[in-house]
């Protein structure tokens, strides 16, 4: 039986900056599907990657907007991805110029869990 777990991890890149980062350990398992919520709206144009602990891509640099949720229920509305579990994560987000306020989101990633 597979049962869905949420991980969720925030990023912001800070007024002044370009740059914001941050890290998720996740459970074993693999990730199924992500959704970004935002607060705010950039300055500038954000691109947001993921990748392993040790720079691997496992997904590449895109807009922000990439990752947010489209039509239909709530689970149906991620963004399908696979990313292996039982790892850390790195989530990377770049602006095209330095932001003139403080830009954050959060990232929900739904994991399958494989219960016995």
């Amino acid at each position: 039986m597979e049962k869905l777990q949420k991980s969720v991890v925030d990023v912001t890149v800070l007024s002044g900056e370009k740059q914001g980062i941050n890290t998720v350990n996740l459970k074993s398992g693999k990730v199924v599907s992500i959704a970004l919520y935002e607060d705010g709206t950039p300055s500038s144009s954000v691109n947001v990657k993921i990748e392993d602990a040790f720079g691997e891509e496992l997904h590449p640099f895109v807009n922000f907007k990439n990752y947010k949720q489209s039509g239909g229920s709530y689970e149906d509305s991620f963004k399908p991805i696979q990313i292996p579990g039982n790892q850390e994560i790195v989530i990377k987000a770049n602006a095209k110029e330095n932001l003139t306020s403080d830009f954050s989101f959060q990232i929900v990633f739904n994991q399958e869990l494989t219960i016995q």
